[in-house]
């Protein structure tokens, strides 16, 4: 998992301690099945649309067979196709990581459509990180792209600006 995010220059602040934070919301349980099973760490707002990244509020436990099934998808409409999961439960996982990311439920909607509709490549990613000097989190090029003014909630420890070539 942190290769890939790493290999994307997204926002990685993944360790032990914030693994057993997300076990201690969810136990040992898929999120979206609530059910015992071999779980994989999904990217809710998946690596390949170049967005998202490796963090507390992007990462959620999922059955082995739940995350093959997203895949990439974009959650909200994957979710449409799946009969097994209780869409109760499915809102109450999206309160939780608009939470996280200081958003309300309808902002987090958007946010997450927005990553998916405006993908990026490598270069794209790295030309954005050179542009703000750090590794720029999605939900702040979301937030200057829709003009929405509020303050990041979450510290990315990443904005320390990169010192300039002498």
């Amino acid at each position: 998992m942190k290769y890939r995010t790493l290999k994307k220059c997204l926002t990685l602040q993944w360790s032990d301690e914030i693994r057993r934070d997300m076990k201690d919301m969810f136990g040992t349980l898929c999120a979206l099945t609530q059910r015992i099973s071999r779980l994989d760490d999904d990217h809710f707002i998946a690596i390949a649309t170049g967005h998202g990244g490796t963090y507390l509020g992007n990462i959620i436990p999922l059955s082995q067979s739940v995350n093959c099934s997203k895949n990439d998808a974009n959650p909200f409409e994957w979710i449409r196709t799946r009969t097994d999961i209780d869409a109760n439960r499915f809102a109450d996982v999206v309160a939780y990581l608009a939470d996280l990311n200081g958003l309300t439920f309808d902002e987090y909607r958007q946010f997450v459509d927005w990553c998916y509709a405006n993908s990026r490549t490598i270069d794209e990613i790295k030309r954005d990180n050179e542009r703000y000097g750090y590794v720029v989190s999605s939900l702040e090029l979301w937030r200057e792209s829709t003009g929405i003014a509020f303050p990041i909630r979450i510290d990315f420890g990443n904005h320390e600006r990169k010192e300039a070539a002498s």
